[in-house]
């Protein structure tokens, strides 16, 4: 799948728990960090090998756009 037009131009965009294979999916993460609930984690590494996976982390912040996907099922996700 490529990513949307107009995604690559927005500031932030993330996800929660399990949403980083959403991101993956429209082309988002490729090349860049990310994370997803603990269990999924292999998962999102063996069906995106361009994405480096950072299972034990809570969330990732890129350099690039703010990319967050988090790995915690309740928890809320703020911007600043």
């Amino acid at each position: 799948m490529t990513e949307r037009p107009g995604a690559g131009q927005s500031r932030r965009y993330g996800s929660t728990c399990t949403g980083a294979f959403l991101l993956a999916h429209a082309g988002l993460l490729a090349g860049r960090r990310a994370t997803t609930h603990w269990e999924y984690a292999e998962r999102l590494a063996a069906d995106f090998p361009d994405i480096q996976v950072e299972p034990d982390h809570i969330f990732v912040r890129d350099d690039r756009p703010s990319v967050l996907p988090e790995s915690q099922r309740r928890s809320t996700l703020a911007f600043r």
